[in-house]
C-alpha cells in the first residue's frame, strides 16, 4: 500500500512536469506551439527508390492533437501529394517522372523540435 502511494504521488508530477526546453509534459506528449516549423532538407541523385518517413504525433498549445509533417517540397517546385497525416508516410519519387541520377532536393517543413526521422536513409 505504501509503493501504491508514493508511486500515485508521483504520477501527476510526470504528466505535468516540465522538461528541459520549458516546454510542458501532458497525458504523455510534450505542448508545444505548432505555429513554429522548421525544414529538415535532404539531398541527392534518384536512385529509383522512394523514402519512407516517420512521422511522430504532437499535442499543440491549444491541447489539439497533430502529425509533424506540415508539407513535403521536392525540388523548390513540386508540391508532393503523399499522405503525410499519418504515423508514417511514403516519398514516391518514382511516379515523379525522374530519371535515374537526377538531382533531387527534398525539403519537408515540421513542427519545431520535433523533426520526423528517414526510415531508409541510404536512399537520400
Amino acid at each position: 500500500m505504501k509503493i501504491l502511494k508514493s508511486i500515485l504521488l508521483i504520477l501527476p508530477v510526470f504528466l505535468f512536469a516540465e522538461c528541459r526546453s520549458g516546454k510542458e509534459i501532458k497525458d504523455d506528449f510534450i505542448l508545444t506551439d505548432c505555429s513554429k516549423t522548421e525544414t529538415l532538407t535532404m539531398t541527392g541523385t534518384f536512385q529509383r527508390k522512394n523514402i519512407y518517413i516517420e512521422n511522430p504525433m504532437v499535442k499543440c498549445l491549444d491541447s489539439s492533437m497533430t502529425f509533424t509533417t506540415k508539407q513535403v517540397i521536392i525540388n523548390d517546385s513540386i508540391d508532393t501529394k503523399d499522405e503525410i497525416n499519418s504515423t508514417a508516410y511514403e516519398i514516391d519519387l518514382i511516379h515523379m517522372n525522374f530519371k535515374s541520377n537526377d538531382r533531387i532536393e527534398i525539403r519537408i517543413i515540421y513542427i519545431s523540435g520535433f523533426p520526423p526521422k528517414v526510415l531508409n536513409p541510404e536512399v537520400e
